[in-house]
């Protein structure tokens, strides 16, 4: 009799403990799809610093801001903010490595916060051919699960305390000891897949430039496409699949920005996607100037 009671009362412990975990794991999916995701430390500490530095230089600016940088590690590590700046024109970057681990979660951290007169936003997805997964489509059920586990987020967490400042942004948003190590091989995309992709991709990015003019209460929101290195006898091909999608964009009535998105250049890229520091001073050069003739223009 003591052995049956001892096995029942097994039986209610495991069967408590399984509704415990269920509960714990409803409650984290339910976080991780609501506008609370932004305090999950899936980058240890890094969204969290660079939103204390920027909302510190905000109440500090003696200027209004002008520009704000928004994307994923194309603008992070590829703009300087501090360079497009000018003493009537305050750009800050607000780019954030991955877009903080998806669109919607960085989208909700930007909530808010954006109160930019002109917003760039520099989506990597606009180079996505189907296959390759740069970016991310919104509306994909995969999305709706979490990316990233419970105990990987606990374990970011004590990471958060051990580590409690291993990003650091100068006063414009821009990363300080930027350093990078050179992996150059040639940017690949497939060339039927990419225009298969092409309604999809810019539908999506349609619906993204429609929320941050939501977010920012700003009607200009400008795309810049993400520049890549790519070897020469690509070129000429990949600059014609993406005016495709610049033109379905344009068509759209969505302003994107005139810049170079192919370079063969390999002393300005640390990869196929991102630039070193040489390339970041370039490309923000380049942007700054198109963005003179933008304001010019209007």
């Amino acid at each position: 009799m003591e052995h049956q009671y001892m096995a029942i009362d097994k039986t209610k412990f495991f069967s408590i403990i399984k509704i415990i975990a269920f509960l714990i794991y409803f409650a984290y999916f339910a976080i991780c799809n609501s506008k609370f995701n932004i305090y999950l430390p899936l980058h240890p500490k890094g969204i969290d610093s660079k939103k204390e530095d920027i909302s510190t230089l905000k109440k500090n600016l003696p200027h209004k801001i002008s520009y704000a940088l928004i994307g994923g590690s194309n603008v992070q590590r590829g703009l300087s903010g501090e360079i497009i700046s000018s003493d009537s024109n305050i750009c800050i970057n607000y780019g954030i490595d991955d877009e903080n681990g998806g669109t919607t979660k960085y989208f909700n951290w930007l909530d808010s916060m954006v109160t930019a007169n002109v917003v760039v936003y520099s989506p990597i997805i606009i180079w996505n051919d189907g296959n390759n997964f740069l970016g991310e489509i919104q509306n994909s059920k995969e999305n709706y699960f979490p990316k990233i586990s419970i105990l990987s987020q606990i374990a970011a967490f004590f990471s958060l305390q051990k580590n409690p400042d291993p990003l650091n942004f100068n006063s414009f948003g821009d990363m300080t000891d930027y350093s990078c190590h050179q992996n150059m091989v040639n940017f690949k995309i497939n060339t039927r897949s990419f225009t298969l992709s092409n309604d999809s991709i810019t539908k999506e990015i349609i619906e993204r430039v429609n929320k941050l003019k939501e977010i920012t209460k700003t009607s200009k929101v400008l795309v810049r496409v993400a520049p890549i290195y790519i070897f020469d006898r690509n070129k000429e091909n990949y600059m014609r699949l993406m005016k495709k999608r610049i033109k379905i964009l344009k068509n759209a009535g969505i302003i994107v920005i005139e810049n170079s998105f192919t370079s063969s250049d390999r002393t300005l890229f640390c990869d196929e996607i991102h630039p070193n520091q040489k390339g970041r001073t370039f490309f923000s050069k380049e942007l700054k100037k198109a963005l003179l003739n933008y304001k010019t223009a209007h």
